[in-house]
């Protein structure tokens, strides 16, 4: 029997929610009372945690580590009116990078989506089935991007929005890989606006001299597709790969604005995944074989099997 929505919110219950500070200045003033801890170069927020963390309580806690280049976040969706409460705090939170030493960042917004649903059916209040992105929360990690070396960002943000932020003077000098979730990768979508954003990718893949790999996916449960563009290395050309659930054509501008970004004609190299087998994005991450760690693999080990159960 599936537990009560009221058993289930309290698993996904807010850290420090009910104390023990009555407002957010004493404990902002709390975290700045802390010493710096230089020994932390990395920290890890895993889905498994489930329980949340508030973005802004955890732009005060990287603040005392001086040092810090690895983040890993992989916050839960939010449902309702919170998931706007909570993009505006996530702004704050991506804003906050550029006082540390980040150079790797991982953004994993996971879902169950039997929660939505059972939500939508417990409170009554609409909740879009898909994640719609803050536009703003995309526009906001394009520019602390800048200084990064890997970048994944699922969900919460969206490829689109965060190519459409690129601002002409922007360079990404240090950039190796970036990987982005962008919800126009959808079989029923129009195809131009999907050749638009992937020529947008193109622009901004020209402003990012070391990018070795871009992956732009979408995954849920019935569907799966990547984009990939790798550059050319030892002595083979620079290949694009699309796989997915359906079939898709590169705009003939598409080709040629990546053909400028590989300084050569690249590869294009298709492939099909069966539908069946996508029950959720966890299966969908497995079937695309993501060269970029979008999520922790344990992470995604726990979605698979929370999906097969539920299955």
């Amino acid at each position: 029997m599936a537990p009560t929505w009221i058993a289930t919110e309290r698993v996904f219950d807010e850290i420090m929610g009910e104390g023990p500070f009555d407002d957010e200045p004493p404990e902002m003033e709390w975290w700045r009372s802390l010493p710096l801890v230089p020994v932390v170069g990395g920290v890890l927020f895993r889905q498994q945690t489930r329980r949340r963390w508030k973005p802004v309580t955890l732009a005060s806690m990287l603040t005392r580590f001086p040092n810090i280049k690895e983040l890993c976040y992989e916050p839960w969706r939010e449902l309702g009116m919170i998931e706007i409460q909570t993009d505006g705090w996530t702004q704050n939170l991506i804003e906050s990078f550029s006082s540390t030493q980040l150079c790797k960042l991982t953004i994993f917004e996971n879902f169950n989506e039997s929660y939505r649903d059972r939500w939508h059916r417990m409170i009554g209040f609409p909740c879009p089935a898909i994640r719609v992105p803050n536009p703003a929360v995309s526009q906001k990690l394009a520019r602390a991007s800048l200084h990064l070396k890997t970048l994944s960002a699922s969900f919460m943000v969206d490829a689109g929005y965060f190519f459409a932020a690129r601002q002409r003077s922007w360079t990404w000098d240090m950039l190796t890989s970036l990987a982005l979730t962008s919800s126009t990768l959808t079989n029923d979508a129009n195809p131009v606006d999907i050749n638009n954003m992937l020529q947008s990718a193109a622009a901004a893949a020209l402003k990012m001299p070391s990018l070795d790999t871009i992956e732009i996916w979408n995954g849920r449960r019935g569907l799966a597709m990547v984009f990939r563009y790798e550059r050319a290395r030892d002595w083979q050309p620079a290949i694009i790969t699309i796989r997915g659930t359906w079939e898709f054509e590169l705009a003939p501008a598409v080709r040629r604005a990546w053909d400028a970004v590989a300084h050569e004609e690249v590869v294009v190299q298709r492939s099909l995944i069966d539908l069946d087998k996508i029950r959720s994005h966890g299966d969908a991450i497995r079937e695309l074989g993501l060269s970029a760690e979008v999520v922790r693999p344990v992470s995604l080990q726990q979605i698979l099997i929370e999906n097969r159960f539920q299955a």
